[in-house]
């Protein structure tokens, strides 16, 4: 079992280096941010540095400096319900978890550090008892914790207010390396700051991913053509995904009554904001962002996502509460009444019951004149920060940098392997899409802050479960409040600058 287990690590590596050498000096994700600073040793997300190719390095973590800090002691405040992220107490069997725990033993040895974590309530319900649990070690300059690993839809609100500190001047972090998710870093860079980041650290940010499994055999049934062939053609469309769903109705001949060409939900719907290339802010002269989300693109595809999503005879359309919850969206899938389903990655062990196997594609484009894909991740994954209070940023950057590149050596093939273990055939076309999944992710500005502006991502999604068909008039009717909130925004940005 440990012999197969490692060749297919050695797959995943080697298919993920041959993928991020052919990926180009830049992307729809990572464009460079006007006046971001520019860090010793710059790289692009392909691993291209002063325009040659550079050979894929066998091991980043010995990319970096290798330094002795006498055991000094560094601290991780993390949610309590996401903790398996930071630190693992010991090897359990869990490919990740295993993964995770290698992790921090090899920075703490390479770095001579301890490694630890404060574990506290932060789930969405919970959110003023971890923003507190920050206001006040920083207000108290206790130093008790080093690093942040907060829930994104809340915790940028840490960033705005003057807790964090701006990583753009922590000379021990490289923000542009490939082990940093660069469009993340690209559009939530204000003017020359930014105060959160994303990467290969994040466990949750590879469980938020959205994707669309698919289950091959109905597919095979139906005659449905190579999917994967379309997405490598650039004709994986939202009008070729419909048209295929549309094969099967909650009348089938071939598997009878209740059977779907999709089960999703409300919270996947949203997702087709960012897979459908609609910006909501927009990058000014000034190095702050526009309000852009207001668009007949975006009418179009509200329409197009409202008539499709509500076609009661192709689309089970799951209203749990909470919107989040997948276990409707799940039995519909692996009890082979659904072709597709739309979730996160994190999903993917919960289908290991089915007896069919099952693929991941990535969302498809709006059209074939989108320049290209990009992928979207649930808005509860983890970013970290450095409290604004600390004495030891260039300690505490090195380390986040160094498990961010560890994470991204042995932990994100790891997580390749769990997602693959299920039903997933271990082909590289399994593998190549979840690396387009990974290489198009794509963290607007807006949607990074869309709990400050005002709650502006969510109601894409919000406003088709709810049979909304008025759109418009609902978005000009609550216009101001979402123009008042992105000011708000930038002024808060603006006084910290």
């Amino acid at each position: 079992m440990k012999t197969v287990r490692w060749i297919a690590i050695v797959l995943v590596l080697c298919i993920l280096a041959a993928v991020l050498l052919a990926c180009g000096k830049t992307s729809a994700d990572g464009e460079e941010p006007n006046g971001q600073k520019e860090t010793k040793g710059q790289e692009t997300q392909s691993g291209e540095t002063d325009g040659e190719a550079e050979t894929e390095p066998e091991d980043p973590l010995l990319t970096l400096e290798k330094r002795s800090f006498s055991k000094e002691t560094v601290t991780i405040l993390c949610r309590d319900d996401k903790q398996y992220e930071i630190s693992v107490d010991e090897p359990d069997g869990d490919i990740v978890s295993d993964a995770v725990y290698a992790r921090n033993n090899r920075v703490e040895e390479y770095l001579d550090v301890s490694i630890e974590m404060i574990p506290v309530a932060g789930t969405w319900d919970e959110q003023n008892v971890f923003l507190n649990k920050v206001k006040n070690s920083v207000y108290a300059e206790d130093g008790e914790f080093d690093l942040i690993a907060a829930y994104m839809a809340y915790g940028t609100q840490l960033g705005m207010d003057g807790y964090l500190a701006d990583l753009s001047d922590v000379h021990s972090l490289n923000l542009n390396n490939k082990w940093w998710t660069q469009g993340f870093v690209s559009q939530n860079t204000i003017g020359n700051s930014i105060f959160f980041a994303l990467g290969d650290i994040s466990l949750t940010m590879w469980e938020s991913i959205y994707a669309l499994f698919y289950n091959k055999e109905m597919a095979e049934n139906y005659g449905v053509e190579n999917m994967y062939r379309l997405v490598d053609n650039q004709e994986w469309t939202m009008e070729k995904w419909i048209e295929i769903v549309d094969l099967v109705t909650n009348e089938s001949e071939e598997y009878g009554e209740g059977v779907y060409g999709l089960s999703v939900n409300s919270h996947s719907v949203r997702a087709f904001v960012t897979t459908c290339g609609l910006p909501i802010c927009q990058r000014n002269e000034e190095g702050t962002y526009d309000l852009v989300y207001y668009s007949e693109r975006l009418i179009n595809l509200y329409d197009m996502v409202y008539e499709f999503v509500n076609d009661k005879s192709h689309v089970f359309f799951s209203k749990p509460y909470p919107d989040s919850d997948y276990t409707e969206m799940l039995q519909m899938f692996t009890g082979e009444q659904a072709m597709f389903m739309s979730g996160t990655l994190d999903v993917s062990p919960t289908i290991r019951g089915m007896k069919t196997n099952y693929g991941i594609l990535p969302f498809p484009k709006y059209d074939e004149e989108q320049e290209d894909y990009r992928s979207h991740a649930y808005d509860g994954l983890s970013i970290f920060g450095i409290p604004a209070s600390t004495t030891r940023e260039d300690l505490v950057g090195y380390v986040l940098e160094a498990l961010c590149a560890e994470s991204y050596h042995s932990v994100v093939p790891s997580f390749y392997e769990e997602v693959m273990e299920y039903k997933v055939t271990r082909d590289a076309d399994s593998i190549r899409m979840l690396e387009i999944l990974r290489q198009k992710l794509y963290f607007d500005f807006g949607f990074v802050h869309a709990v400050p502006i005002g709650g502006l991502f969510q109601i894409f999604g919000d406003q088709i479960k709810a049979e909304n068909r008025g759109f418009t008039s609902y978005y000009e009717g609550n216009e101001s409040k979402y123009t008042e909130g992105l000011a708000d925004v930038l002024e808060a940005y603006a006084e910290i600058g």
